[in-house]
């Protein structure tokens, strides 16, 4: 398949070297004799004298513009544009009206029914020439717009296709991998290690199974046709399922953690319910924890803050390293990225829509300090949710580093 997009100076060439097609219609010889004269060096002209004969060519042959006299026996031409306009073969066909009438309410009449512009007799070449040139060459970029529109909508198609076959096709051993594992799992005499194994490869194969159904959400969530499924999600559980996952991670840098609710360390009963989807909440939460970690001086400490704020739950992600003035305004945009070789800049865009594609919000706290910044995202409340009492902590939910927990 060919490109489906042109330079400016392509596109132009492109318009330009095919030679358009014009339907002059008029009952008056001379008059058509001399828009032949003016035209039919730069474009194919073809004639008709009255408004039944341009109805039919006009719906016979290519045609890129009508000039179209209103003074014509029979059928005038209102009535002519009136019936090219109300047939889907050649309502997009320019109108332009040749007139000798100044009257302003046949002009007004003319633009009403569909006209696009008027010439009026006697002829003046270059006029003629200047507003017939305009409207072929806008007649072409449309065209050529659409043109593209169709090529582009096909490949995107075909994409579509390929990667639902794709996705198809990673899934099916990623669902026997997970299923041959909860049989052995379900095995009486199977060893500790074992399990603690079986268990490890378990999680990674529907870590890598969310991954595939994440990102077709995400191209979804951009084009704007995400369909959301929201439940309530336990945001302190999805917290502790974040931490386990990336307790490597936390090891490597040294970097220790703590969650609250309401300023007090989540308790053993502790929920903080918002309306979402649980896939999206983690993957949201994975991505920025893990940003903050790498973010984090060796031996520094990620805080993750809960609170509720009228109709939203808010969670706030604070660690030691700032992000740098000359971009946190476009700290969400696709492709900034700061700190990081490996970057792709598209952590933190991906966490913006799936946070809006949830009714929630997402921004970068104002900076408290040069070497520190905070993350706060704002999700829909679940209706169910109720204020929480502190309780004792959570030794999950507060841990040293290397995710030795006390």
């Amino acid at each position: 398949m060919g490109s489906a997009g042109c330079s400016a100076m392509e596109c132009d060439t492109a318009i330009r070297s095919e030679k358009q097609a014009i339907l002059v219609v008029d009952d008056v010889p001379a008059n058509i004799k001399t828009l032949i004269s003016i035209l039919s060096g730069d474009y194919k002209i073809l004639v008709a004298t009255s408004g039944p004969s341009a109805l039919e060519t006009a719906s016979s042959k290519p045609i890129d513009l009508i000039l179209l006299d209103i003074l014509m026996p029979g059928m005038d031409g209102f009535e002519v544009c009136r019936r090219l306009k109300a047939d889907a073969a050649t309502r997009s066909i320019p109108v332009v009206f040749i007139t000798g009438l100044e009257e302003p309410e046949s002009e007004k009449m003319g633009l009403e029914i569909g006209a696009v512009d008027y010439v009026t007799k006697p002829f003046n070449a270059a006029v003629v020439k200047a507003r017939v040139g305009n409207h072929l060459y806008l007649q072409a970029t449309l065209r050529q717009l659409a043109r593209q529109n169709q090529a582009l909508s096909e490949a995107e198609k075909i994409r579509g296709q390929v990667e639902q076959i794709t996705r198809h096709d990673m899934k099916s051993p990623l669902n026997g991998i997970i299923g041959f594992t909860e049989l052995l799992l379900a095995a009486d005499d199977i060893a500790a290690e074992h399990k603690e194994s079986l268990l490890i490869i378990r999680q990674d194969a529907y870590r890598a199974l969310h991954m595939i159904n994440l990102s077709l959400g995400l191209y979804r969530m951009e084009q704007g046709t995400y369909h959301l499924t929201p439940k309530e999600v336990d945001l302190i559980a999805t917290m502790k399922n974040v931490r386990q996952d990336l307790d490597t991670l936390f090891c490597t840098f040294r970097v220790t953690s703590v969650v609250l609710l309401n300023t007090f360390p989540v308790g053993e009963n502790d929920r903080f319910l918002v309306m979402g989807e649980e896939m999206l909440c983690y993957s949201v939460l994975a991505n920025l924890v893990r940003n903050a970690v790498e973010a984090s001086p060796m031996g520094g400490s990620v805080t993750l803050s809960m609170w509720e704020e009228e109709s939203m739950n808010v969670v706030s992600i604070h660690n030691r390293g700032g992000v740098p003035e000359a971009i946190r305004d476009r700290f969400f945009d696709r492709g900034v990225t700061h700190g990081k070789k490996s970057g792709t800049g598209l952590g933190t865009y991906s966490a913006k829509l799936i946070v809006e594609a949830q009714g929630g919000n997402i921004l970068l706290a104002p900076a408290t300090g040069l070497d520190e910044s905070t993350i706060q995202i704002r999700l829909p409340r679940a209706s169910s949710a109720q204020k929480c009492a502190p309780h004792g902590p959570d030794l999950m939910m507060t841990t040293d580093p290397c995710g030795v927990h006390p």
